[in-house]
């Protein structure tokens, strides 16, 4: 007979806790449906924080509950995050949520209206389940800071990327670390011992661990954040926060938090500026630098600065003169969507040799069969962006309807397989979740599609249809800070650049046009101001998925690779969404 050790564990963890009087197993509850049942009971209490989501999953897909609040970085509120249960120990786990429902029920009014409180009751479930230090892959979230690659899809300390990234984008001023234990002691890192003196805090000495890495160096590429870790009791969050707040209560915004409001105050045009010159890093004739480089066209329209058309004409003139092929190799979806550039171009100011090569790619497009969708495509959402853009061009450049209905016709089958009835986009058939940068391309192929079609094509009233579902359904799907996250309706999923930029841009774009009511304008800015802090001064971008195929699992989604640097992704839909941003404005 097998003998479960797990089940062992956890029942021996069961007996010991009830012994101690600890309350994670009382009356039979799993600290898990604990821990649920309690963060929800504590969004319902009036007050921030209210927003009850996940800042990330584990490997097991058990998710990292958080509780946000909806108040913003420029507020003059001090911002404090509070993380609780790195150690599998549901003693800091209780002391956290203590600690929060003290705030918003208890606390003197003048330390509500002088901190916002955002938490991570619990930032190792794994390990809160079997009342164990590490998660189920032997990781350990208390230690392994600051965390250099793996985003997201490390097997081990999957934890503390999770942890790392979010908390960065919270912009806190403060961040208390709860442990479990059996008596109260403080640890602050030595560059702020001072911060520590009135709670007698130790020297903190380990060097890997989150309170230690938050006090060095530019996390995130943000800056330092103040941390205290304590020891604690399940009863003892309330008096330790109230102590630490005491102590806090001269302190400045952070290094971290200023800058987060320094990238919060750059406009369209400063983020365009930053980004055109960057990209492509790879030029070549594929759709991400052709969106690199229309937006540019447009840059230099909005903005009166013809360098931009000079950059993109000296870049595209060798497949111009015929020296390279625009085509290279068997034509696909990825590598005919790049012949955009080409229309734009002719469109600017006629070349025949552009027009010629747009009108060639388009044709590619055109099925044998009448009534099929596009030639290449896969039927995943990617196709509808990357067929659309052409198609919409090439109609306005040849004056060939049958461009516009080929396009129609394609837009329409894929919304007709991929779109659930709450308007969300599936990523494929045999991939049916809402990927992120997936709805995207869908929101951008129904975006070109409004663009170029006239208002008495006959399909066009269902193609706005699914568009206005989309919009609606995205709405609701934001998160507090104005992100869209890597799987769309996974609130335990990462918060993803290119599916933040995509959707923002079609979003924005439906406004400017009428598409969308007034009430889509304020999303719209939210989800800009989402952008904006993941876009570093040097134009490099925090958390681009990488390339991804359709995959049939969520986990799929939930482990591709999250880029930090420069990417030609993602700097395309960025600078997409500033040009967007920008003629909005």
């Amino acid at each position: 007979m097998r003998m479960d050790w797990r089940a062992i564990l956890a029942a021996g963890a069961a007996v010991v806790c009830a012994a101690a009087g600890r309350p994670g197993s009382t009356q039979g509850t799993s600290p898990l449906a604990k821990l649920d049942t309690d963060i929800q009971a504590l969004a319902k209490l009036p007050g921030e924080p209210s927003v009850l989501l996940s800042a990330g999953v584990s490997t097991k897909n058990l998710p990292l509950r958080s509780l946000e609040s909806r108040e913003a970085p420029e507020s003059t509120k001090r911002r404090l995050v509070i993380i609780g249960g790195l150690d599998g120990d549901d003693r800091g786990v209780e002391a956290a949520l203590g600690a929060l429902r003290w705030f918003k029920t208890q606390a003197p009014a003048a330390l509500r209206q002088a901190w916002s409180v955002t938490a991570i009751p619990c930032g190792n479930p794994e390990g809160l389940r079997d009342l164990k230090p590490t998660n189920d892959t032997f990781g350990k979230p208390t230690v392994g800071y600051p965390p250099e690659d793996g985003y997201f899809n490390d097997r081990k300390n999957v934890e503390g990327r999770y942890l790392w990234r979010w908390l960065a984008f919270q912009a806190p001023d403060l961040v208390l670390i709860v442990n479990g234990g059996t008596r109260t002691t403080w640890r602050v890192p030595p560059a702020y011992a001072s911060l520590g003196q009135s709670v007698k805090a130790l020297p903190l000495v380990s060097p890997d661990t989150l309170a230690m890495a938050l006090s060095r160096g530019t996390p995130s590429g943000l800056g330092t954040v103040p941390t205290l870790t304590v020891d604690a009791r399940g009863t003892d969050g309330p008096k330790h926060l109230e102590a630490l707040l005491d102590a806090a209560a001269n302190l400045p915004r952070s290094p971290m938090r200023q800058a987060v409001l320094r990238r919060l105050s750059r406009t369209p045009a400063e983020i365009a500026a930053l980004l055109a010159p960057k990209y492509p890093q790879k030029p070549s004739v594929l759709y991400i630098p052709a969106v690199t480089w229309s937006s540019q066209l447009r840059l230099a329209r909005l903005t009166n600065n013809p360098q931009w058309n000079d950059r993109v004409r000296e870049a595209v003139g060798v497949y111009l003169s015929g020296a390279k092929p625009a085509l290279d190799g068997r034509p696909d979806v990825a590598k005919l969507a790049g012949h955009l550039i080409f229309a734009d171009l002719a469109e600017l100011d006629g070349n025949e040799a552009a027009k010629k090569l747009a009108l060639e790619g388009a044709a590619l497009y055109k099925p044998e069969k009448a009534g099929d969708p596009a030639q290449f495509g896969r039927y995943w959402t990617d196709d509808m962006f990357m067929t659309a853009t052409l198609l919409g061009r090439a109609a306005k450049l040849s004056g060939d309807s049958s461009y516009l209905d080929l396009m129609a016709r394609t837009l329409t089958l894929y919304a007709e397989k991929l779109q659930r009835p709450d308007g969300l986009f599936v990523h494929a058939p045999d991939a049916p979740h809402c990927w992120g940068r997936g709805n995207g391309f869908a929101s951008l192929g129904l975006m070109e599609g409004l663009t170029y079609l006239p208002a008495d094509h006959p399909q066009r009233t269902g193609i706005l249809s699914s568009y206005r579902k989309q919009m609606a359904a995205l709405k609701g799907q934001l998160t507090p800070e104005g992100t869209w996250r890597q799987v769309i309706d996974h609130p335990e999923s990462y918060r993803e650049v290119t599916a933040t930029a995509m959707n923002l841009a079609a979003m924005a774009r439906g406004v400017r046009l009428g598409w969308l009511d007034a009430s889509y304008r304020p999303v719209v800015q939210k989800a800009w101001r989402g952008l904006l802090p993941r876009i570093a001064e040097d134009g490099s971008l925090i958390d681009v998925c990488s390339g991804t195929g359709a995959g049939p699992t969520v986990r799929h989604y939930h482990e591709r690779p999250a880029t930090f640097g420069l990417d030609d992704r993602g700097g395309a839909m960025c600078l997409l969404a500033a040009v967007e941003m920008l003629e909005l404005k």
